[in-house]
């Protein structure tokens, strides 16, 4: 995730309050929580509170929300389409009027699987979106009465397979994440499946967090005699 560092300052003139100047390396952080954070030696002293603007990207920014004070530098918001890439931006706000606002910053919302029409992973309405996930994606698999299944090529950006979620990937298919996987239903939150016909594959090249299942099938072998495989 990024940094949760940034830096804001205001200004005073001559006894009288102006707009406060703009906030500096404003970060989006996790999934709904936005975080503006000063160093000891930049405090903040002409601002009465923080606007927070968001906009799907290619759409208008309109206001999210905003903070009451000037020690108030978290924000959790609600509402956004899930797997949509957005932009934030944050404005210091007084009396006076509101400050430019800092950096720009990009960000996808994660998408969670419901299973509300079948097992198929690549049926859209198996989504919160309602719609097919993609490469992009940063995708959530909760504990639901339907668990998914790949039978297909599918790719992600980062997977969290929720305590009680199960994933199964089917034979000769496969799933890549590009990002970070996070497993929190232990060995049987991902299985990998075996059968004659091959092997299914995962791939992360992030970081990784729990464990799986991943199965080898071994034809039977003819002829007298005891047989065996050296694994």
């Amino acid at each position: 995730y990024p940094n949760d560092t940034c830096y804001t300052v205001g200004l005073i003139k001559n006894g009288f309050m102006y707009s406060p100047m703009m906030p500096e390396y404003f970060s989006y952080y996790k999934k709904n929580l936005v975080v503006f954070r000063f160093s000891d030696d930049l405090l903040p002293y002409n601002e009465d509170g923080f606007k927070i603007f968001a906009k799907p990207k290619g759409g208008s920014f309109a206001q999210l929300g905003s903070t009451t004070s000037a020690d108030v530098t978290t924000f959790t918001f609600s509402g956004l389409a899930q797997d949509t890439e957005y932009e934030f931006q944050v404005k210091a706000s007084n009396a006076k009027g509101d400050s430019e606002s800092a950096n720009t910053v990009t960000d996808r919302t994660w998408v969670r699987w419901d299973g509300s029409s079948d097992a198929v992973w690549a049926t859209a309405a198996n989504w919160g979106s309602g719609s097919a996930v993609s490469a992009a994606s940063k995708i959530i698999i909760p504990d639901v009465s339907t668990d998914p299944k790949i039978g297909s090529a599918a790719v992600c950006q980062h997977l969290k397979i929720e305590s009680g979620g199960h994933l199964e990937i089917s034979p000769t298919y496969s799933l890549t994440v590009s990002g970070n996987l996070y497993n929190l239903a232990g060995n049987s939150g991902i299985v990998v499946k075996s059968d004659a016909t091959g092997t299914g594959s995962l791939i992360t090249m992030g970081e990784v967090g729990g464990g799986g299942t991943v199965e080898r099938y071994f034809p039977a072998l003819s002829g007298k005699g005891d047989k065996w495989y050296l694994v």
